[in-house]
């Protein structure tokens, strides 16, 4: 495998994506104990040209999908910090957000959040 592949898209180490998604409990032959349920999917990648999937966490609504986020996204190991994460000075968020800017990038909770199949029409 070629070591390119693995180096980051960009300074992040991390990268997260937010969509709508379901969930079922499993057991460890793979066989579903519940039914599946509608939630927020909340999916880390190591931000490499491959993005393979490091974790996923699942929530509820999006209200606590958003503030799981804002509470950890800011704190993402950036190669030129030593894969440490930035150091802020009071309000993490904002800090962060503004960086992301500079850079042209953007947080997972920029992009619009999709709408749910059944909503038709209103406001957009």
């Amino acid at each position: 495998m070629s070591l390119l592949l693995e180096l980051p898209v960009d300074d992040r180490v991390y990268v997260m994506r937010l969509k709508r998604g379901s969930v079922a409990d499993i057991d460890a032959t793979g066989h579903q104990l519940t039914k599946r349920r509608r939630c927020w999917v909340l999916t880390t990648y190591k931000n490499s040209i491959k993005l393979p999937v490091v974790r996923c966490d699942h929530f509820e609504t999006y209200e606590q999908a958003k503030t799981y986020v804002m509470a950890h996204e800011p704190f993402t190991p950036l190669v030129s910090c030593s894969e440490k994460p930035m150091r802020f000075r009071q309000n993490p968020w904002k800090e962060w957000t503004a960086w992301l800017k500079a850079q042209g990038l953007q947080s997972c909770l920029d992009s619009k959040p999709p709408r749910p199949r059944w909503a038709k029409g209103g406001c957009s």
